[in-house]
């Protein structure tokens, strides 16, 4: 949705969330696709909602996860266990993927040692695309894991047996970070010869 002119893309995490950034986004000129799925309010404390800025619920250094909507919940789990673990793992819910907060974006990438990017959605065409889009366009290099649906449609079910079988519950989220954390990698700079 994001690809079409002039259209704008909300995607609330909680019903609180929907709630309050209704107003605003009935009194925007623009037109708006709500991607949302009906669940109750995930966490207290909220930021007021404005369009193309981003929330930051925790900071962190080892890794930051970038998401969306429904998941948010689920990657707030993730971070609280990593943080259990010893991980230093910072959490931003990016609220609208149209107009997106690119500085939200450049700030993970220049705090954290990884960038993680989870959604419910195909993984080419939305955040992870989005966050390749403006590191390539600022010219900025980071380490980026992607959790998403790779080119394929999950199984309907009930929505917890998706999250459970697709690896998006907070104890699954947690163990492809962790994973990718402490997977060792090789600093060297490779060379292809022409």
């Amino acid at each position: 949705m994001r690809g079409i002119p002039a259209v704008n893309v909300w995607c609330p995490a909680d019903r609180q969330e929907l709630v309050e950034g209704l107003e605003t986004v009935l009194q925007d000129p623009a037109p708006y696709y709500i991607r949302y799925i009906d669940s109750p309010p995930s966490m207290e404390n909220r930021n007021s909602f404005a369009p193309g800025r981003a929330e930051v619920l925790r900071e962190g250094q080892d890794a930051v996860i970038l998401c969306y909507g429904l998941l948010t919940t689920q990657c707030y789990e993730a971070a609280r266990r990593l943080a259990a673990e010893g991980f230093s793992v910072g959490l931003v819910t990016m609220r609208t993927l149209k107009p997106v907060d690119e500085e939200a974006i450049l700030h993970a990438a220049e705090q954290a040692g990884l960038i993680v990017s989870v959604e419910d959605h195909f993984k080419g065409g939305g955040l992870y695309s989005i966050i390749a889009e403006v590191l390539l366009e600022r010219e900025v290099k980071a380490r980026v894991l992607p959790i998403a649906l790779d080119g394929r449609w999950f199984k309907p079910a009930l929505l917890s047996d998706v999250l459970a079988h697709e690896g998006f519950t907070g104890e699954a989220l947690c163990a492809r970070i962790k994973a990718e954390l402490t997977r060792p990698r090789d600093r060297g700079v490779v060379r292809y010869d022409r």
